[in-house]
């Protein structure tokens, strides 16, 4: 069978071993042999090459490109003829509260910031429970959302318990069933009150300090269970430290102790002179007392009460219901005297009328 040598590839090759009905002599294997290898050594010759992008230019908005096999193509749509617009300047009027932003293209933007004049509050609020929304409204009557708060749910609490033989039960809303436990055992129990219970296991006895020793500031005690406990920290290896003597000048003490050393103590009061009595005289019922600083102190006295008189009383007039201890030999004038006897010595004298020379 002759063979068409243009017509010859890898699949037409396949189909003709495939379904040919006629014999395939020598001459048809070595045409398609000699065909097989120049097509291979055609596409050695000339290998597919990669296209890709060498340079370009750019204009007015359009790009060129030039690839490398020197073809070019254009990419259009680029922004042109616009300026950049940017802020110049920012004030703030602190009486309106606006703030002013300038443009470079001579735009003035103007915001009142009028609601930060004062303290921003929550006033109130409204929660929807199937949205699960709540809305709160501020003292300048905005609104702000918070969501996310879980919906659908009735909350479920313990309304009562109840504690019996051991047996703790919890009863709880929704219809939710009651919660028991048995506690049996309790670890760090702390009782408010008082504990009652008919068997008591394991309480320890009133523990006691029975003894203990001390060495070197160290003191070692033994309790009644025969535990011991340490108290360390005592004073140790010095002597008792006193005061052997002191001075005193213009306000201020210096102590001296059994060590040499000395501790002032001062902020006595100085300054000042005693004052004192440096002699009085009497006379005509006035008492006038003299000090050490020449000052005098005048009293008169009119009137005693509860008088002792230590030697003589001369007067020329006594006025009195009751005399007592007066001589048997008073003189009397214009009087009316009468006496009775009293004990100890004591004599009473009473007198209507009297005068005493």
């Amino acid at each position: 069978m002759p063979l068409n040598k243009s017509a010859l590839s890898a699949e037409t090759i396949s189909k003709i071993y495939e379904n040919s009905s006629e014999l395939i002599t020598a001459t048809d294997v070595q045409t398609l042999l000699l065909d097989i290898i120049d097509s291979s050594l055609n596409a050695i010759d000339n290998p597919e090459i990669d296209t890709y992008v060498t340079g370009g230019t750019y204009s007015n908005g359009t790009a060129i490109f030039e690839n490398n096999y020197g073809n070019t193509f254009n990419v259009t749509g680029f922004y042109t003829g616009g300026t950049d617009i940017y802020t110049t300047g920012l004030t703030f009027n602190n009486t309106t509260y606006d703030l002013k932003a300038t443009r470079n293209d001579g735009v003035v933007l103007t915001t009142n910031l009028g609601v930060l004049a004062t303290d921003m509050t929550i006033t109130g609020g409204t929660y929807n429970a199937n949205t699960g929304v709540a809305t709160f409204t501020n003292n300048t009557g905005g609104t702000f959302n918070v969501s996310g708060f879980l919906t659908g749910h009735t909350d479920t609490y313990v309304t009562g318990m109840t504690f019996n033989n051991n047996v703790l039960t919890l009863y709880q809303t929704q219809g939710n069933a009651s919660v028991s436990q048995l506690i049996n055992n309790l670890s760090g129990l702390t009782v408010n009150g008082v504990l009652s219970a008919t068997t008591y296991q394991g309480l320890p006895l009133d523990i006691t300090i029975t003894g203990g020793t001390y060495s070197n500031g160290i003191t070692t005690f033994t309790n009644n269970t025969g535990g011991t406990f340490t108290l360390r920290g005592l004073f140790t290896g010095s002597t008792d430290v006193y005061v052997t003597g002191g001075t005193y000048s213009n306000g201020s003490t210096t102590f001296t102790n059994n060590t040499g050393g000395t501790f002032t103590i001062s902020g006595y009061f100085t300054g000042n002179t005693d004052v004192h009595t440096t002699g009085f005289t009497y006379n005509n019922n006035l008492f006038s007392i003299k000090d050490n600083t020449g000052g005098t102190l005048n009293v008169l006295v009119n009137t005693m009460s509860g008088l002792t008189v230590n030697g003589s009383l001369l007067s020329n007039s006594i006025s009195a219901t009751t005399y007592q201890n007066l001589p048997l030999d008073a003189a009397l004038k214009q009087s009316e005297v009468k006496f009775s006897r009293k004990t100890a010595g004591w004599h009473q004298l009473e007198i209507a009328k009297s005068k005493f020379d």
